[in-house]
């Protein structure tokens, strides 16, 4: 079954196209990322607790990190491997030998793996739509992760309600508060879920695609 799988995903038709639009993409938001991050942001001066305070300036810097490594590592590693496997498979015609043919079982194990890392990543939390409303542009979004717009629209959210139900008190439920208040408390610790997923995730990716291309390059040339 995985080596049908990926005998279609990796192949010439593809293979290479698929690859290569990852790079480019992941070199296209990690730039957006860094350029979010650079415009002015009025919402923080509405933030006066320091605990949301410290949340909101370590999104601010993950994502930062991340959009320097999809801009100038992950987006053109993907890209530059989409051109080795071109030159391989429509000059050389050469073909990808299977990487999991008889290990099944660490194709199990990775495939376990991916799943973990990419729900730490992308989907460890979910937008409950109580919490508030993100907006018209983010409202299709359902999982608060990796992307950190979308993070912290939910967060300043759930923070301003939290604010406004304090101010009013006297009209709200208290355990609606306290189920907002809960949520933003997870989501204070979310960010180190996706710190790691995201390593993993994309340490999975590229380890996998530099196999295959080693893999392709001994099996034509030395073997």
């Amino acid at each position: 079954m995985f080596e049908t799988f990926f005998d279609f995903i990796f192949s010439r038709w593809t293979g290479i196209p698929m690859l290569f639009w990852f790079g480019m993409q992941l070199r296209k938001r990690g730039l957006d990322r860094i350029t979010f991050e650079c415009m002015t942001d009025d919402r923080i001066s509405y933030i006066t607790d320091k605990q949301i305070l410290q949340l909101w300036n370590r999104l601010t810097r993950i994502n930062i990190i991340i959009g320097w490594w999809y801009s100038k590592v992950i987006g053109p590693y993907f890209i530059v491997m989409s051109l080795l496997l071109f030159v391989m498979l429509w000059i050389f015609q050469w073909d990808i030998p299977s990487i999991f043919a008889g290990r099944e079982h660490i194709a199990w194990l990775l495939a376990i793996l991916a799943a973990i890392s990419g729900w730490m990543a992308f989907f460890p939390a979910s937008w409950n739509p109580e919490a508030g409303d993100p907006g018209p542009e983010l409202k299709t979004r359902f999982a608060v992760g990796a992307d950190i717009q979308f993070y912290k629209e939910v967060v300043f959210n759930l923070y301003r309600n939290i604010e406004y139900q304090t101010y009013l008190a006297v009209y709200y439920d208290k355990e609606d508060k306290a189920f907002r208040q809960l949520h933003l408390d997870y989501l204070c610790f979310v960010p180190h879920l996706v710190k790691w997923g995201v390593i993993a995730w994309y340490s999975l990716l590229m380890g996998w695609c530099f196999i295959l291309v080693l893999n392709t390059l001994v099996k034509n040339l030395i073997l």
